[in-house]
């Protein structure tokens, strides 16, 4: 079973700034969820806070049952598996090649597996991806859209349940732009929850299936795609329309369509 994710009244500040203030927030099980707002509104900061990768100063942070920041150190690693996470900066380890970056999860949580079955595993994850030729290139050595990429099959190199993902198609071309939306597309088919944040109108076009909307580090409103895209409030209207552009005022029929959900028979219908 996918996991559910629940934030409740979290807030964080720094150097005297309010990053994030009393937000909560649930993000459905085996469902898909676009984190939406001006720059600066924390939602990069609530994802983090969301992956136990930055505490939260007050609130909770749950996945299913269990608090991820205050349960036993054992519980808090075997979470820690199930969770993906895509940088914003990709955050490649810079000192190691491609290969040992995407091993880097299975080093630290699949301690059966040996070195050469790690290698193995990682470069078939690549491989994937088409990114094999470069398993012994340095960070540095890759264009932004492979540094992505690469930290995209680091994220996903453990199968995790929950994944969340810092625009996942900054900075990438269109060939890793289409192979990153087959794997979210897959991990969709898979029911994985995943949580991303991101400014593409047209992968929040064919991929949300929920939405939040954040405003100087605070949770306005979420819900159902199209609960919220049907908002009366100005403020969520006015931040869709900022930064959705057009879909906001395509109907749910025209939508389906491009997400290969409508009249077509390819899909099922957005949920």
């Amino acid at each position: 079973m996918s996991p559910t994710l629940r934030l409740d009244d979290v807030s964080l500040s720094r150097d005297g700034t309010t990053v994030l203030s009393n937000a909560s927030v649930e993000f459905s099980a085996a469902s898909t969820t676009f984190v939406v707002g001006d720059s600066g509104s924390g939602k990069s900061a609530l994802l983090k806070v969301a992956a136990g990768l930055l505490l939260p100063e007050r609130g909770s942070v749950r996945v299913d049952d269990t608090d991820i920041y205050t349960a036993a150190e054992s519980k808090r690693l075997a979470l820690r598996a199930k969770i993906g996470f895509l940088f914003q900066d990709s955050a490649l380890w810079a000192n190691r090649n491609v290969l040992d970056n995407v091993g880097l999860p299975l080093l630290v949580h699949r301690r059966d597996l040996s070195a050469a079955d790690i290698a193995d595993i990682s470069r078939s994850r690549l491989a994937r991806f088409g990114l094999d030729p470069l398993a012994a290139a340095r960070p540095h050595e890759l264009s932004d859209g492979e540094q992505k990429a690469v930290a995209l099959v680091r994220a996903l190199v453990l199968d995790p349940e929950l994944v969340l993902m810092d625009e996942p198609l900054q900075s990438v071309d269109h060939r890793l732009r289409s192979r990153i939306e087959e794997e979210i597309g897959a991990m969709r088919d898979r029911n994985c929850t995943i949580v991303a944040v991101t400014h593409d109108e047209d992968l929040t076009a064919v991929m949300a299936e929920h939405l939040v909307v954040m405003r100087a580090g605070e949770v306005l409103t979420y819900g159902p795609f199209d609960e919220v895209k049907a908002s009366p409030d100005a403020e969520v209207r006015g931040i869709l329309e900022h930064v959705l552009g057009e879909i906001v005022s395509y109907d749910t029929d025209l939508l389906q369509i491009l997400s290969g959900d409508g009249p077509t028979g390819l899909g099922s219908e957005r949920s």
